[in-house]
């Protein structure tokens, strides 16, 4: 039920995207869906602010680190409604991620990707110590982990995500999503984890 409208492209560090969101209120945009960085993401709803068109086009982010703490700092207001669909929990989710991130920061981490780097590393942990039980540390390389990946079934990174499955056939890890959103402030979650479609080309 959703139409795609022509996307556009903008600069990695915009100046100004007046003319980029122009086209899109004119094209009749409900939804601007930002496959960038969450930096990017701020002077793109400070000018859709200027040009009157926050109330009119929701705005929300594709990547993970897109809906993030800087972001709710630099906004404001302005980050009310912003959402994002995030494979993996939001901190408050997962308190083990402020036990780490305080330890080696000192704070919580603002990106917004924590969880992904974090979450990761047992994962890669756990596929390096596969790999070397099935090769050995002296045969040990990239085929070998890769393969090793591929063994690995329900997996628990501490926590820190969801459980993660690879196959040949799905190197996602873990094929799921939930929808976000900024509500007072806060990062709060708005829909249940459901499976997301793997998206691939047509043969």
């Amino acid at each position: 039920g959703i139409k795609m409208l022509p996307f556009e492209v903008i600069p990695h560090m915009p100046l100004d995207v007046s003319p980029q969101l122009l086209r899109l209120a004119e094209r009749g945009a409900d939804y601007v869906y930002i496959t960038t960085i969450w930096s990017t993401a701020i002077p793109i709803i400070r000018d859709a602010e200027r040009l009157g068109l926050t109330d009119k086009i929701r705005f929300g982010a594709a990547l993970e680190d897109n809906v993030a703490i800087p972001l709710i700092e630099a906004l404001g207001p302005l980050a009310e409604g912003y959402f994002g669909a995030r494979c993996y929990p939001w901190y408050e989710e997962t308190p083990i991620l402020y036990d780490i991130l305080r330890e080696i920061d000192g704070k919580l981490d603002t990106t917004g990707g924590g969880a992904v780097t974090l979450a990761y590393v047992p994962v890669m942990i756990e596929a390096i110590r596969i790999a070397i039980e099935e090769v050995g540390y002296e045969n040990l390389d990239g085929r070998a982990v890769k393969e090793a990946m591929y063994s690995i079934k329900d997996f628990d990174p501490h926590g820190m995500s969801r459980k993660i499955t690879y196959t040949p056939e799905d190197n996602r890890g873990s094929p799921v999503i939930r929808i976000y959103e900024v509500q007072g402030g806060e990062v709060v979650p708005v829909s249940d984890w459901r499976e997301a479609h793997m998206l691939v080309p047509q043969k």
